[in-house]
Parts: C-alpha cells; structure tokens; sequence
C-alpha cells in the first residue's frame, strides 16, 4: 500500500517536470499563443483532477484498510478478554476444589487419633502391668 503512495508522488514528480517542460516549450511566441496556453493550463488542469481523485481514492482506500485493521484488533483483544475471564474463572474454580480437597483432609486428619510414639519404658511398663494381672487371677 505504501509502494501505491510512492507511485502516485513519484508520478506527480514526473507530471510536474513534464509540465515545466511543457511551459518552457510554450512561452516562446507562437501563432495563437493563447490558445496553446490555455491548452496547456486545461491539460495541466486535468492531470492535477486526475493525480487529486487518484491521491483521494487511495487515501481512502488506506482509511478502509486501517479502518478495517483497528476493528480485526478491537474484535481480536475482546475475544481475548474473554477467553482470559473464561480461563481465570475456570484456575479460581480448581483452586477452590483443591482448597475444599485439602480442608477435607485436614479434617480427617483432626478425627483420626494421633500416633503414640512407641517407647521401651512404655512396653516394660505394659508387659509388667499384665504380668500383674496375670498373677492376681
């Protein structure tokens, strides 16, 4: 697109130095001077309508794509939007389950009897104290 706007001033360039040209060719006198002037300055007059419809027609056809582009982003960042709500939602929910997951297991852990640590003097203790009850019977 940027390579049409070069064309077209690279065009205008060359039209502007083929109408000074053509100006120098003039203004030496001719029979019906006039005329031939007002030729050049109506075909001037033309090339430059022409070389403006063309610049207004690319101008507008970059507005287009621009135009274009700026929706295809504005449509692109709110599809994102979406989706990063939909995949927060989605992170916030495992994060409540596994919350849920280890509360439940804390609990469970709450209702199951703490381990006793086994200790040498305890056995004795025990095996005297049954030997004791063996002995009374």
């Amino acid at each position: 697109v940027c390579k049409t706007e070069e064309t077209l001033l690279d065009n205008k360039d060359e039209e502007d130095d083929n109408d000074d040209d053509d100006d120098d060719d003039t203004s030496g006198p001719d029979e019906g001077g006039d005329l031939t002037s007002d030729d050049d300055w109506k075909t001037k007059t033309h090339q430059l309508e022409e070389s403006l419809d063309l610049m207004r027609r690319e101008f507008e056809e970059m507005e287009n794509y621009w135009e274009s582009k700026l929706q295809e982003e504005r449509s692109f960042y709110a599809e994102q939007l979406v989706i990063n709500d939909n995949q927060l939602t989605l992170l916030e929910n495992q994060i409540q389950d596994y919350r849920s997951l280890m509360g439940r297991k804390e609990h469970k852990r709450l209702q199951i009897l703490p381990t006793i640590e086994e200790k040498i003097t305890l056995e004795e203790q025990v095996m005297d104290c049954e030997s004791e009850i063996k002995e009374l019977r």
